[in-house]
Parts: C-alpha cells; structure tokens; sequence
C-alpha cells in the first residue's frame, strides 16, 4: 500500500510542480526563462509555441513599411515583404497586372480569417495613402505597431491566466493525493469504493464533481480571454 500511495502522490507531483514553475516564470517574467526553460524540458511539459500568422504579419508590415520609405516601388516592396509562403497573395496578383491593390488586400483577407481585421485595415491605409499620394509608409507603420501592441496584451494575458490554469489542474489531481494519503494511514480506500454500494456512489460523485469544478474553472478563463482580447 505504501508503494502504491507513493506512486499515486508522485505521480501528482509529476504532473502539477513542473507546470506550476513554468506558469510562475512567466507571470513574473512575461517569458520562460533559461532555468524554467530547463526545468520544463527535463520533466517534458515544454511545448514549443510557433509563430501565429498574425506575428508573421507584424513583421511582414514592418518590412513593407521600410521598403516603402527606402523608395522601393509598391510592386517591390509587397513581394519583399510577403514571405514564403506569401502573406497577400491576391495583392501581389493584383500589383502585377496593374489593379487595386487593397482590392486584393480585402481578397486576402476573406481567405485569412486570423488576420483578416488587419489586412482590412492594410487593405483601408492603402487605399487613403494612395489616394493622397502620401502617407502609405507611415500609416503601414502605425498599424503594425498597433497589432504588435495587440500581441502583446494577448501574451500578457495568457500569463496572468496561467495561475487560474494551474489552480484548476491542482484541483483536479487534490482526490488522487487524499487516497494517496488514505494508504499511508492504513486504509484501504479503493478497495472501500469498489466494494460497497455506498463506496460506488461517493466514487462516481466524486469523479462526476471534479469534472464539472475543472471544466467550469476552464469556461471561466476562457469567458476571460475572449473578454478582454
């Protein structure tokens, strides 16, 4: 008994110790850092987080608005600052054959929905900074200096969540340290839910009640998320 309520508090360990460093790491740093980084990875609980599309088009925006005050014509630096696989296709179609381009903005942005607010509003300064003949490269700059403060508070945001994360998981996993605990005692407290029709019944209310506490922990921060961002 005494291996097995080991097995079960370690396991819990395990699972809740790791998570809850990298988590604090981040809320304090706003990043994981070299250390927590390390820790993370030794317990296997890192993942690895690749670049979303609405980053690449930060970027994107800050080259094209560069190419555009070094003088490079629109075609140019559209093709420049599109990446592979290109961020605006349609535009790019559409500088080529000598159409609108924020019509082709406003295409792209109907194929791209995680980033179709911002190419509306590329496709928009385009249009008023073509219209004027002045102010394209400026306006481009200002929009994605807008979106990356955008990305920023979401970031912020996930941290600050991190600790509600943390505190439903460790909730999650409180039953399995209290029959862990029941065998250090001396008891037998598997054999007591399996063996009577009492023990069923407080069994099945139990796992039936920490489902329902960690899925509503988990509405709730995700009611937070979409709130606020």
């Amino acid at each position: 008994m005494l291996v097995v309520a080991g097995s079960m508090i370690a396991a819990a360990v395990w699972m809740l110790v790791p998570s809850l460093s990298h988590q604090r790491l981040q809320s304090v740093h706003g990043r994981s850092q070299a250390g927590g980084d390390a820790v993370a990875e030794f317990f296997g609980r890192r993942r690895r987080r690749t670049p979303t599309r609405s980053e690449y088009l930060a970027i994107a925006l800050r080259t094209l608005s560069s190419e555009l005050r070094a003088g490079s014509t629109p075609r140019e630096a559209l093709t420049r600052a599109a990446g592979q696989p290109p961020l605006w296709p349609n535009a790019l179609s559409a500088a080529r054959f000598g159409e609108p381009i924020d019509t082709g903005f406003l295409a792209d942005a109907a194929q791209s929905p995680e980033v179709a607010n911002a190419l509306h509003q590329l496709a928009a300064c385009w249009h008023v900074g073509v219209t004027r003949g002045s102010g394209l490269a400026v306006s481009i700059e200002r929009l994605s200096l807008s979106l990356r403060a955008q990305q920023e508070l979401q970031t912020t945001l996930r941290n600050e969540l991190a600790a509600p994360r943390a505190t439903g998981r460790m909730l999650a996993f409180l039953p399995v340290v209290g029959v862990a605990m029941g065998y250090l005692l001396g008891a037998d407290p598997i054999s007591w839910f399996l063996g009577s029709s009492a023990g069923v019944l407080v069994l099945a209310m139990a796992v039936a009640l920490t489902f329902v506490g960690a899925l509503w922990t988990r509405r709730i921060v995700q009611r937070v998320e979409r709130g606020l961002v």
